[in-house]
């Protein structure tokens, strides 16, 4: 849709996909979406995009297809966190803890030891809190910290991930 009918919330064929898709019994989710208006945001600096969407009252929809396909698609990510880098991984829902370890590196799913639960505050494994070992057939559900313990020959690692929303 045009930046113009994404502002006003008002395009014509709103209404109609809205019933269409109503029509079907789906409970299927329409986000209305304008390219040019992202590319406008995405060209500025972030307090001009800020000041952009509060002049117009509006915001951009991306951060809503984004959380809304992983919710459709069943996914959820965490975070490795290490003395240097913090990266993220994507997994399915419900995950068990070895193949979610095994999205990291192979060696973690065949030498995979426990996942032991955290708060979410906590970072690092040994820290106190509530948890304890939750063995192999452990889920990647959010929002809990997990520690992954894994051993190869003369090597211990331990990934501390934590699941967002």
């Amino acid at each position: 849709m045009s930046e113009k009918n994404y502002i006003t919330k008002k395009n014509k064929y709103l209404p109609k996909l809205a019933d269409w898709l109503k029509a079907r019994g789906s409970d299927d989710k329409m986000i209305p979406f304008s390219c040019e208006f992202e590319q406008k945001l995405f060209d500025m600096s972030d307090e001009d995009a800020a000041k952009y969407c509060e002049e117009n009252a509006t915001r951009s929809a991306m951060p809503r297809i984004i959380k809304t396909g992983y919710h459709a698609l069943q996914l959820v990510h965490f975070f490795t966190a290490g003395a240097d880098e913090v990266r993220g991984w994507t997994v399915k829902k419900e995950t068990p803890a070895p193949k979610a370890a095994g999205t990291i590196h192979t060696d973690f799913e065949k030498n995979f030891i426990a996942g032991e639960r955290r708060p979410r505050e906590t970072l690092t494994p040994r820290e106190g809190g509530r948890g304890g070992p939750r063995g192999k057939q452990h889920a990647c559900v959010p929002p809990t910290c997990v520690c992954l313990l894994a051993c190869a020959p003369n090597r211990w690692w331990c990934s501390r991930g934590v699941p967002l929303r």
